[in-house]
């Protein structure tokens, strides 16, 4: 019986220690593609580089290549803020994209990702030189005329854009903003929004400045204990939506129709907990997912008051020549282990990865994510022009 057990043991080990060996073994050897892409991150305060990383999990998985036949390193090949080491010395630098450069960057990349231009602040980069009951002072960040141009002249090209949450809100400027939303057809109506799990003030999750703006428009009162929706507009008109009081169902939630169920195989609906925007399209785009917020009775009513939607657009796609996306999220915001990236079908194991549980943020990066940026890849890969 004794050596029976031994067998199972040591034939578990031998399956634990062979199956990561054969599937890196296969990741290695499976054919490269090359696919240049251009990424633009402005906000990186750490060292982790979350905001775009989990994109180039995907790139690394998938065995998209640069030019030079080697992968995307997600510490430096990258535009915008780059932190260095050591972390504690608050050293960084600006890698900007340079106007006389665009044409030939415009040549040079197949696909272009802006994941973030919120930027980096004083109080996430040299912590405690300002108070935390008002909003930090603009370190680096924004959408400038150059990262417009370059979208424009990939545009122009018939080449892949990608952009996400929040290209189009502060401190991009409302010329740019505006230059943007005319090229693309797409408008921002001033009001973002996020999910939080507790509006206690006591809990420390909901940004003091925001709590701290709230008061001094209420006569100091701020009545939110449970989870809610914060909805934000141009940083001075706050509305929130407490669940329960507010909202039936607390979790903002991502529907798809069937045109995204069979282009990008993604869930018909899922729970998104990070920011949002409520950013509009014309006619040249369309809709391939919405954001759906079950509110109340009560609830509606506080939306009717400030005209903000129960539904709106979370994916805009263009119907033109050129390929082009606009999230109006922060999707790429998700932490993953990169060194997992180098595992060939470890996708079949990605409910390792996540929970039950809906505030598990990673449910959203396995279950959406992954398979939406997988298909418009590949899709475009496979049509890319030469």
């Amino acid at each position: 019986m004794k050596n029976k057990t031994l067998i199972v043991i040591g034939a578990i080990l031998v399956i634990l220690i062979l199956v990561p060996i054969v599937s890196w073994i296969s990741w290695t050897f499976q054919p490269k593609k090359p696919l240049q892409v251009c990424i633009l991150d402005k906000t990186v305060p750490q060292l982790d580089r979350i905001e775009h990383m989990s994109f180039n999990w995907i790139l690394t998985y998938n065995k998209y290549v640069k030019n030079n036949k080697r992968i995307h390193k997600y510490k430096k090949d990258y535009y915008g803020f780059m932190p260095k080491r050591p972390i504690k010395d608050k050293l960084w630098d600006p890698k900007r994209i340079r106007l006389m450069e665009i044409p030939d960057m415009a040549n040079e990349y197949d696909a272009l990702y802006y994941t973030d231009t919120y930027g980096v602040y004083y109080n996430d980069w040299l912590r405690g030189m300002q108070t935390t009951s008002t909003q930090s002072t603009l370190l680096y960040g924004g959408m400038k005329d150059p990262d417009y141009n370059l979208m424009k002249f990939m545009k122009d090209r018939n080449k892949l854009i990608i952009a996400e949450y929040n290209i189009l809100a502060p401190p991009t400027s409302r010329l740019v903003r505006y230059q943007t939303e005319e090229q693309f057809d797409i408008r921002w109506t001033g009001w973002t929004g996020k999910y939080y799990s507790s509006l206690d003030q006591d809990d420390q999750e909901v940004p003091k400045w925001l709590i701290q703006s709230y008061k001094n428009a209420h006569y100091g009162k701020w009545p939110f204990t449970k989870a809610g929706i914060i909805f934000i507009k141009n940083n001075q008109t706050i509305v929130i939506l407490e669940d329960e009081n507010h909202l039936k169902s607390r979790f903002p939630i991502i529907a798809t129709a069937d045109y995204g169920l069979e282009k990008y195989e993604v869930p018909d609906s899922i729970e998104y907990l990070n920011w949002f925007d409520i950013t509009y399209t014309g006619e040249r785009n369309q809709i391939v997912s919405s954001y759906k917020i079950d509110v109340t009775q009560k609830g509606d009513s506080l939306l009717r008051i400030y005209k903000i939607p129960n539904s709106f657009p979370a994916i805009i796609e263009s119907l033109g020549d050129y390929p082009f996306y606009y999230f109006a999220g922060d999707f790429a915001e998700n932490k993953v282990s990169y060194f997992t990236a180098r595992f060939k079908w470890i996708k079949s194991l990605d409910f390792l990865f996540y929970s039950d549980d809906l505030e598990d943020k990673s449910r959203f990066y396995w279950k959406f994510y992954f398979p939406l940026m997988s298909n418009i890849l590949e899709n475009y890969y496979i049509n890319k022009p030469e």
